[in-house]
């Protein structure tokens, strides 16, 4: 068993080290490539463990891999980081609190005890200030993001 573990650590590790030493910015690595690097098929469990390890690892090196589908992995240029962050990890969690927050509000509070209630009725309204917190946050940064593309492009 621990014989696997080191294989598969090593693969990742051959993975990343062909990435990083073959492959720049918006190159998309195509998953026939990866499955020949690895005797894996791209359907498998074991690629799909492999490529989040990879991923994590090109990720140290400035390289940020996202999935092109039937394709392969592209390696996003810097210019384009910023909005897969927003798009990818920001607005899910904003997403996250709302259906939390929704979550709360419809769980039936008569079977709750007094204590239980005060509790959840705390954590709906924190997590209401939280996801307004965020939203005008958001809102105001990407208005500071527009007027810099506007002045970039002038």
């Amino acid at each position: 068993m621990s014989n696997v573990k080191i294989s598969r650590e090593q693969e990742v590790l051959n993975v990343a080290t062909h990435i990083i030493g073959n492959y720049s910015y918006e190159d998309t690595i195509p998953y026939r490539e990866i499955e020949r690097l690895t005797g894996i098929d791209r359907e498998s469990g074991a690629f799909m463990y492999i490529m989040t390890q990879v991923k994590n690892i090109v990720m140290n090196y400035g390289l940020v891999l996202i999935c092109v589908a039937d394709e392969g992995y592209k390696i996003l240029a810097p210019n384009q980081v910023a909005d897969y962050v927003v798009n990818r990890y920001l607005m899910k969690s904003v997403a996250m609190l709302d259906k939390g927050k929704t979550i709360l509000h419809y769980v039936n509070r008569n079977d709750l005890t007094k204590e239980e209630k005060e509790k959840a009725d705390k954590i709906e309204s924190f997590m209401a200030e939280l996801q307004k917190n965020n939203e005008d946050k958001i809102m105001s940064e990407n208005l500071l993001m527009s007027n810099a593309r506007k002045l970039e492009l002038n």
